[in-house]
């Protein structure tokens, strides 16, 4: 992905953008700002008598432990977010950090999200197996890292 290094503000350009010339961190401070309001709009309000089906500002804010103007200043790309609020906003609104960047989910973080799945897994069924089966298995893993090993130096 090629990051713009002239596109934002307000008023279309030749390209079409709905922006003008500005640097990249107002770029990404609008960006940003755009995708957490279009994710806050996806998410169902959390008062059953609201008339908004659409999960609020107010209600963001106070789920994030901030003021509701905070929102609307990031929703409007007036102010920048940082690293911790920005994955406090993830987990709030269930969505990858990089999702905000128009990233899917990173292949890694996927892999290691999977590892770390199946290790837990993993350390369920050893902790209730005997000393003699754990002391099996342990010897399957040295054969098995040892073979990995000699194939990795013989490449």
């Amino acid at each position: 992905m090629s990051i713009h290094t002239n596109v934002l503000v307000r008023g279309p350009n030749a390209e079409g953008w709905p922006w003008k010339s500005a640097s990249p961190q107002v770029f990404w401070r609008v960006h940003i700002g755009r995708r957490i309001k279009e994710r806050r709009e996806q998410m169902p309000s959390d008062m059953p008598t609201s008339k908004s089906v659409a999960m609020s500002q107010e209600a963001l804010a106070r789920h994030l432990g901030i003021a509701s103007f905070n929102i609307w200043e990031m929703e409007n790309g007036i102010v920048g977010v940082d690293a911790a609020l920005l994955a406090r906003l993830a987990e709030v609104l269930h969505v990858h950090p990089g999702w905000f960047f128009d990233f899917e989910p990173l292949p890694r973080w996927i892999e290691t999200l999977e590892r770390s799945r199946f290790l837990h897994r993993l350390n369920s069924m050893l902790s209730s197996i005997s000393s003699g089966e754990f002391d099996i298995i342990e010897t399957v893993f040295r054969f098995l890292a040892k073979r990995q090993i000699a194939r990795t130096e013989a490449q």
